[in-house]
């Protein structure tokens, strides 16, 4: 016998929500979600915070969060224990939102240090070690690396659900995003929020000179904050608060993985662009391990080991930093849209233009077991007289 299920319309100012009401919510009270519903749109701090320009933006913010109102009036706002489920991300996302407060004060430890440097200030830890598995996350297993988002939040949770169902159906230990979580996407703080607030659940980021941009447009620097592709910062239905820029601050430059965590010899270092081959990577520059792309060979003699400096892509002798790369550690990266997959002896870059209408790309470790979406769209048109920044 067929489900039976009934259609309730709740009439709204100038529209019409419906809501199905089947099987999946058997037993839902609508007089609650009508109380915490209602309730939270005519309280007037609730829309202090909700921060709308008008009576019918106020109503498109409660409309927006509607569904978490569901889903704590049926107890099923609790994520699921295998952390694979792309709608209770979602409710995690909007959750996470609007118990931001979406005002800038500008009183942060970052804006502090800005207005005194006209600088950002260095994180407590430029580069992350990880922890080993604890016990308690014995149900979980492996790393998912993730390439460059910029703020396509809709593929990022695509991609980790397709990664969970390939990992066994299991949550990582750990997922790492090369950095570059903002811009030229759809959904920049839903981004930042997400992988903030899956902190206790694994979720890391190395930090990407999009993420430090915004964090200077954040912070008030004259040259960005006026530029449209940072516009989504101040966006007044998703700013960045003031949490968010902390958290952001603090981000590494490199994240190692034990090379013991995933039963391999060498580490495996995280990093948002590249080195310079032959320098230690405790000694990088911030510059090169946010924006490199190309090196090229300065000297070669019998008591000097080779050297390399960063080289400009219209050099006639430059090449990939990947291509020559012999360090000890194996190096995941991203930043370099224009060429791809990036397989090398020792490194591996994982931007696919996610942005750009192509992939958004992942490697499961210690598999090796590379997985990859579709992008809904192109988002951001690639300019070939400009390189892509």
């Amino acid at each position: 016998m067929g489900r039976r299920s009934r259609e309730i319309s709740v009439e709204m100012p100038r529209s019409v929500l419906t809501v199905r009401q089947n099987d999946v919510l058997p037993r839902l009270h609508f007089n609650r979600i009508n109380r915490m519903f209602f309730g939270a749109v005519h309280d007037r701090s609730a829309l202090t915070k909700m921060v709308p320009r008008s009576r019918a933006g106020a109503w498109l913010t409660a409309l927006r969060c509607l569904p978490l109102s569901i889903a704590w009036a049926t107890g099923s706002h609790q994520r699921p224990r295998d952390g694979g489920s792309r709608t209770s991300h979602r409710f995690a996302a909007c959750e996470q939102s609007n118990s931001e407060q979406p005002l800038r004060t500008f009183q942060t430890s970052v804006d502090k240090y800005y207005q005194k440097h006209s600088e950002l200030p260095l994180p407590k830890e430029s580069h992350v070690v990880l922890p080993m598995f604890s016990n308690n996350k014995s149900r979980r297993r492996g790393v998912l690396v993730i390439g460059d988002v910029h703020g396509c939040f809709e593929e990022l949770l695509e991609l980790h659900e397709k990664a969970v169902m390939r990992n066994d159906g299991m949550p990582f230990q750990y997922v790492i995003l090369v950095g570059d979580m903002v811009n030229k996407g759809p959904y920049s703080t839903r981004v930042v929020r997400h992988v903030r607030s899956l902190a206790s659940e694994g979720w890391r980021s190395v930090r990407g000179n999009h993420d430090s941009g915004a964090l200077l447009a954040a912070v008030g620097e004259a040259s960005r904050r006026d530029q449209k592709k940072y516009q989504w910062i101040f966006d007044a239905d998703e700013p960045l608060s003031d949490n968010d820029v902390e958290w952001m601050a603090e981000l590494p430059y490199t994240i190692r993985i034990r090379g013991s965590l995933l039963e391999r010899e060498d580490d495996i270092v995280v990093v948002h662009a590249g080195f310079v081959p032959g320098k230690e990577i405790e000694s990088q520059l911030v510059s090169d391990m946010i924006t490199i792309r190309n090196v090229k060979l300065e000297r070669e003699t019998l008591d000097k080991p080779i050297f390399y400096s960063r080289a400009d892509k219209k050099s006639s002798d430059a090449h990939p930093w990947a291509s020559v790369w012999r360090g000890e550690e194996f190096v995941i990266f991203g930043h370099d849209a224009a060429r791809g997959l990036q397989e090398h002896e020792k490194a591996l870059g994982l931007d696919t233009g996610a942005c750009y209408g192509k992939l958004l790309t992942g490697i499961i470790l210690p598999q090796e077991v590379l997985v990859h979406v579709h992008s809904s769209k192109v988002y951001c048109p690639i300019n070939n007289n400009k390189t892509n920044e």
